[in-house]
């Protein structure tokens, strides 16, 4: 007598056919897109509104810079007024003194009493005159006395007057009334000269002209 199969002997699990839908797990619902393109653009956001964060924060940066420039900027328009103005106001510090020692011996000169000696009196002037033309050499001061005949230069001299002569040329320095003096390349104060000036022509020679021009006009 065959023995009886059991339950579990009836079913062979490779005897198993296990029909699978082909649209199952490929499902396209709808709402799986919705969800999708949600959490894009929320990403999108989330990357602009940091971008707008840290254009926001550079242009802060910017602005406080341009702040802090401009403060120094008008700062050292404030610093350099007032060494200008100092410079302007303390221009001749150096040169004036210089010119203590030399006010001093002037001073000396005149202390000195009507009985003493002509000569030391001549001594301390010179001794004077030279302080102050070591004072006018290193304040690149320098004294223009143009000679006699020197052509007339209109950029260092003034003329006084014309005297119409023979001696020199015209527009020739005929006397020197007062020297000038320059600083550097700058006139301080022009030479005053007199200047030469073509002789005027004898009256006879004129006439004898005139009557020769007409004579020959006559012919």
């Amino acid at each position: 007598m065959a023995k009886k199969k059991t339950e579990t002997d009836a079913i062979n699990p490779e005897s198993i056919e296990v029909i699978v839908d082909p649209d199952e797990g490929t499902s396209t619902d709808s709402d799986g897109e919705v969800d999708s393109t949600a959490e894009q653009e929320s990403s999108l956001e989330d990357v602009l509104r940091a971008e707008i964060e840290h254009l926001n924060k550079e242009l802060t940066e910017a602005n406080e810079f341009h702040l802090r420039a401009a403060a120094e900027i008008q700062n050292v328009r404030k610093r350099h007024q007032v060494e200008l103005d100092k410079s302007r106001k303390y221009a001749i510090d150096n040169f004036a003194k210089s010119l203590l020692e030399v006010m001093e011996s002037l001073d000396q000169a005149c202390e000195i009493d009507d009985d003493s000696d002509i000569g030391a009196m001549r001594e301390g002037v010179e001794l004077t005159r030279k302080q102050l033309l070591s004072v006018f050499e290193k304040a690149s001061i320098r004294k223009i006395v143009p000679n006699r005949g020197d052509a007339f230069n209109v950029n260092e001299q003034q003329a006084m007057t014309l005297v119409p002569t023979d001696e020199f040329p015209p527009n020739h320095v005929v006397e020197v009334f007062r020297p000038g003096y320059m600083i550097h390349d700058r006139l301080l104060r022009p030479a005053m000269v007199i200047v030469s000036a073509e002789l005027p022509e004898p009256a006879g020679s004129r006439e004898s002209e005139s009557t020769d021009t007409e004579a020959s006009e006559n012919a």
